[in-house]
């Protein structure tokens, strides 16, 4: 469910969008770490800086929501810290591209 926010966030308003997924297996760390990058959305970008600006005050900051795209980043979120892993949303220069990065303890995914 938190992938499928993700997808959606990441290609709201535009009729197709192409999102890379990788991962890497880190056994030191004995964690996974998951990247999605899709290609620029104006709109996905601008809710990642207001999440990004307003991570301690998401409930007031949802008022300034588009599309509900704020919205699925921050149940994703809340759904990925519930499993005792971490998402970081950014913006890759000089495209503009959308990432979410997403670890995850190998013992919360098994």
């Amino acid at each position: 469910e938190s992938l499928e926010d993700i997808f959606t966030a990441l290609s709201e308003n535009l009729n197709n969008n192409e999102i890379s997924v990788n991962f890497e297996l880190n056994n030191q760390e004995n964690s996974l770490q998951l990247q999605l990058v899709s290609k620029p959305n104006p709109l996905a970008s601008e809710m990642i800086k207001l999440y990004k600006n307003n991570q301690e005050n998401l409930i007031e900051a949802i008022k300034y929501d588009k599309d509900d795209v704020l919205f699925r980043l921050a149940a994703s979120a809340s759904r990925i810290h519930t499993l005792n892993g971490q998402i970081i949303y950014d913006l890759l220069e000089p495209n503009n591209e959308n990432i979410a990065i997403i670890t995850l303890g190998i013992e919360n995914i098994l």
